[in-house]
């Protein structure tokens, strides 16, 4: 009886792990499957054939491969057209409980909120593709004598910004499938693609701002970044784990950086609040990092929130004094403020409240004020698009310092602008100067988050 028992126990407990396992397995072998076959079945005589949503110049531009039409709808003209792209994105909405299966319980895995879940695996593709600007592998670091605002010149520094978003997910789902398979090459270039332009620009754009500029004359530069509405995006954690960069700020909602905390310490980087020689770090064989990047929960919507936060970042730059060893001079701080697909979404107004108070508090008004500039870095929609014919002008996206070799942030945005499609940008210009910022930089690209672009206070 006794081993009976034991036996109806035993196959109960076998059943209890292996059913999770299994479905596990086939929910990611489902995924696998169906957003490759696109991939599979394309003519590859297609590749590269842009159409009216992939021929920006942006892509070229920045050095990102654009999205192929037959990825977006399979078997076009026929008798049956398969909206792929449409469908990949919603079923991967789908799946998600199932790829995070085993981060615990139902309140120990992340919410999908405004879509940062599914734009974080995403950001996974081109961070695992050595062909993209996106790519965070060693090869994608900074050589030799730069700044080292992603992640220095060499040593621990380095290690702790490697395939970061990589880390960041759940390996029992991705280690096999995405990065040992190498199933990632197969997933249609679609949605990813226009994601993985913006990680490049922004990539690219606060690498420029971010370099010491060597202007300021009442001490040594500082630098401190705040990244508004960061969702699950490992930027912020990478940028405090660079050389040069003293505070990173993001804010976001509560439950958005609830759960950004378990990502990043799964991650194996520090946040506010926790030892950075601790287990996290450990883990990642990083020592002696920088504080870390400090997680405000805040609405965007709600001004009284927003002017707290900003006066306490303010309040703790101004009571934070260092002085140049050589000069004995107090240091002023650089304010980078940072933008990504968050804009858009605030109620009608608020984006320009937050502007407001970021230029108001952060500019460089005076040698006594501590502060030297702000600059503001975006991947965004700042003013509606008014009319979508515009995305049909093959040549209408061309504007300067798109890429390394353009203009500083602090070059003349006469010259720094040049845009066919005046209206828009017009548009662009007139609200940021209304916000208290003047365009520096400004580069179109397809989708929803149109707006590229490097402002600074005025």
């Amino acid at each position: 009886m006794a081993d009976s028992s034991i036996r109806s126990n035993g196959v109960a407990a076998t059943a209890a792990v292996a059913t999770p396992l299994a479905l596990w397995f086939v929910s990611s072998a489902a995924l696998a499957l169906l957003l490759s076959l696109p991939g599979c079945w394309a003519d590859p005589s297609s590749r590269g054939k842009n159409s009216v949503h992939t021929h920006d110049a942006a892509y070229a531009r920045l050095g990102v491969r654009p999205p192929d039409e037959h990825n977006r709808v399979l078997g076009r003209g026929g008798v049956l057209e398969l909206p792929i792209a449409r469908w990949s994105w919603r079923i991967h909405g789908r799946i998600l409980p199932l790829l995070h299966l085993f981060e615990g319980g139902r309140d120990r895995r992340p919410p999908d909120v405004f879509v940062n879940l599914r734009v974080l695996w995403c950001k996974l593709l081109s961070s695992l593709d050595p062909e993209s600007p996106a790519y965070e592998g060693r090869r994608s670091l900074p050589g030799k004598g730069s700044s080292g605002v992603w992640g220095g010149n060499s040593g621990d520094a380095t290690d702790a910004v490697l395939f970061a978003t990589y880390r960041m997910l759940p390996p029992c789902s991705i280690r096999w499938p995405l990065r040992y398979l190498g199933l990632w090459r197969f997933f249609p270039r679609w949605m990813h693609a226009n994601i993985e332009l913006r990680t490049a620009y922004l990539k690219g754009a606060l690498r420029r701002v971010l370099a010491p500029s060597g202007a300021s004359t009442t001490g040594p530069d500082r630098c401190c970044v705040v990244v508004l509405g960061g969702g699950y995006d490992p930027r912020g954690a990478v940028l405090s784990a660079g050389k040069g960069i003293e505070r990173v700020y993001e804010l976001d909602l509560p439950a958005v950086v609830d759960s950004k905390r378990r990502l990043l310490s799964r991650a194996g980087f520090c946040v506010e609040g926790e030892d950075a020689g601790g287990s996290g770090r450990a883990r990642n064989g990083v020592s002696g990092t920088p504080r870390g990047v400090r997680l405000e929960g805040v609405d965007l919507n709600d001004d009284e929130a927003v002017d707290r936060v900003l006066d306490k970042i303010r309040r703790e730059l101004a009571d934070d004094p260092s002085s140049d060893p050589a000069s004995g001079k107090p240091g002023v701080w650089r304010v980078v403020v940072v933008s990504e697909a968050v804009l858009m979404y605030l109620l009608p107004g608020k984006a320009r409240r937050v502007l407001e108070g970021l230029a108001e508090r952060f500019r460089g008004s005076d040698s006594e004020s501590g502060f030297a500039s702000a600059s503001f870095v975006f991947a965004d929609r700042l003013v509606p698009r008014r009319n979508t014919a515009l995305d049909a002008a093959p040549t209408g996206s061309v504007v300067a310092a798109a890429d390394s070799t353009a203009p500083s942030a602090g070059a003349s945005s006469d010259a720094a602008v040049i845009d066919p499609r005046g209206t828009e940008e017009s548009e662009v210009r007139q609200w940021l100067e209304t916000s208290g910022w003047e365009l520096r930089e400004l580069l179109f690209k397809p989708g929803a988050t149109r707006h590229l672009g490097i402002a600074t206070a005025a």
